[in-house]
């Protein structure tokens, strides 16, 4: 039963941001934050400029984020 469930959350995470380059031709990036301060308004203001989408993680939730992210791509080749 966990590894249904573990094999829902990656198709929950992977497939559409498969789904979401294949249509839009627009890069997009994990955007990894943390580890010191940082003027976050100016940050984000300057991010929405960017032509690319993304996903955020902050630092102490990454390592468990791309360790999902690495499985899922392990499972699926």
């Amino acid at each position: 039963m966990k590894k249904i469930g573990f094999i829902l959350l990656v198709c929950l995470i992977v497939f559409p941001v498969l789904n979401s380059c294949q249509k839009k031709k627009v890069p997009h990036v994990l955007l990894i934050t943390g580890g010191h301060g940082y003027d976050e308004a100016a940050f984000n203001e300057m991010l929405e400029k960017l032509p690319v989408t993304y996903d955020h993680v902050k630092h102490p939730d990454a390592h468990a984020f791309l360790n999902i992210l690495s499985q899922a791509l392990l499972w699926v080749s």
